[in-house]
């Protein structure tokens, strides 16, 4: 479980797997539009009976009480270390180091700022949601739970 403090800000990472370097051999190309939208949502009443169909029935009807997030899948650095021309494109530019784990990768991520309203001892769980509307009406989803700690 991740410790952090109210109103920290904390980065959420995942790999683009050629949703972006892959989809296209445009280097111009990128699936940042609202049919490829990541939503973060926080709830301090998460429940371990939680199923993909509740989260997501949560996030129309407003069920979780707080927007943490929201922006396109393609953070326009990430990159899978591919050779294809989006990848060559991006691994030339200025970028933050690679962290272990990442390889010669440059792993996605979207920016979570959490609630100064949070108190010591609080269990806050993110969902994260990925809307991939491409061929198909795909959506994907994780969450995590957070201790809030002074």
């Amino acid at each position: 479980m991740l410790s952090a403090r109210p109103s920290d800000t904390i980065l959420l990472m995942y790999q683009e797997n050629g949703h972006i370097t892959r989809i296209n051999d445009d280097p111009n190309h990128s699936p940042s539009s609202t049919t490829n939208l990541i939503v973060v949502y926080g709830t301090l009443h998460s429940r371990p009976t939680d199923t993909f169909q509740d989260v997501t029935a949560s996030l129309f009807y407003a069920d979780i009480e707080g927007l943490r997030a929201t922006g396109p899948f393609d953070d326009g650095h990430c990159y899978q270390d591919n050779e294809t021309p989006i990848a060559l494109m991006r691994r030339s530019k200025s970028q933050r180091p690679h962290i272990d784990g990442e390889g010669q990768n440059l792993w996605c991520g979207t920016r979570v700022g959490l609630s100064k309203a949070l108190h010591p001892g609080d269990i806050y769980t993110l969902y994260w949601v990925w809307n991939f509307s491409g061929a198909a009406n795909e959506m994907y989803t994780t969450c995590m739970d957070i201790l809030i700690v002074e």
